[in-house]
């Protein structure tokens, strides 16, 4: 959300919030990732590994799989809404492509720019490329998800997740399409 302090009240942009209210807890860091990086499944418990795979069966019977998706795996990564003038960053070693950006999400996103970074080079990366917090929403065309640890492959349901944290339609359809290839 965005939002400033005025006369010891807050006040929220209205466009910042979501569209979509929150339908249930997110999961932990750990079994976020173990549902959507299946390298990482093999790092968890028999007993976890059951847990996702009903999570999973869960998704597939959903009405709305993309709003729980979205929900479960909240929790995997902290998201930036970044603005950048340069072209380069798409290009950048350092940038996982994700979301937006990867072609099998259907989508055309212009010169935005979305993908996973490491938190030790999100400094780096963001003088680099003269990275800024964009004044408007129409300014919003990076979008970086900060982790420790980078996902070993991008999963559809990774690229999924990424698409319903955008909570608009046109997103939000194709990771639901992406959902229901995927389990």
């Amino acid at each position: 959300m965005r939002g400033q302090k005025v006369g010891g009240h807050w006040l929220i942009e209205a466009d910042s919030l979501p569209r979509y209210p929150r339908r249930i807890r997110p999961m932990s860091q750990r079994l976020a990732w173990a549902i959507l990086d299946p390298e990482r499944m093999k790092f968890i418990s028999a007993r976890e590994r059951l847990r996702v795979k009903e999570r999973l069966g869960k998704l597939a019977g959903d009405a709305e799989p993309e709003l729980l998706l979205r929900d479960w795996v909240s929790s995997r990564a902290a998201r930036l809404v970044l603005h950048s003038r340069s072209d380069d960053l798409a290009h950048d070693q350092r940038l996982h492509h994700s979301g937006i950006l990867d072609p099998r999400s259907g989508m055309s996103g212009g010169s935005a720019v979305e993908g996973y970074v490491r938190s030790g080079e999100l400094e780096g990366l963001i003088a680099e490329h003269l990275l800024v917090v964009p004044r408007s929403r129409s300014g919003q065309n990076v979008f970086l998800h900060v982790v420790d640890e980078l996902p070993g492959e991008v999963s559809p349901l990774l690229i999924a997740a990424d698409l319903a944290d955008y909570d608009s339609a046109r997103e939000l359809g194709q990771a639901r399409r992406l959902i229901q290839e995927s389990v």
